[in-house]
């Protein structure tokens, strides 16, 4: 009878995850990312993501050259998120119009400012 709750249980959770993740909203975001420190240099973009409440973020960045779709992936603890796409990892807070953080290239020690706007 344990087991049956047990798996029960297990089914309930796993149920109420993929019906939270399916039931993030796509946003668009337009994107800078501006270095910090070592000059004025900056990249621009967009991303289209799923945000669930909790959970795995996913989705897309395309250059403003045109370049893309990358991949997107990441996770959100409340108003914290983490972002990976192409060679970059974004660690920011999650506004109600707005992603603004940090960005580090991979194998990179420089910083780079992310501004990321909701737009419709």
């Amino acid at each position: 009878m344990r087991t049956a709750n047990a798996l029960r249980a297990a089914l309930l959770t796993l149920t109420l995850a993929v019906t939270a993740a399916a039931s993030a909203v796509p946003a668009h975001y337009t994107v800078t990312m501006t270095e910090r420190y070592a000059g004025a240099g900056s990249e621009r973009g967009t991303l289209d993501l799923r945000i669930p409440a909790d959970g795995i973020i996913s989705g897309s960045y395309h250059t403003f050259d045109g370049v893309g779709p990358y991949p997107v992936s990441g996770g959100r603890r409340g108003d914290l998120v983490w972002l990976d796409y192409r060679n970059v990892r974004v660690i920011a807070t999650l506004g109600p119009k707005s992603i603004d953080g940090r960005a580090f290239r991979e194998g990179s020690t420089e910083e780079y400012g992310f501004h990321a706007v909701l737009t419709p």
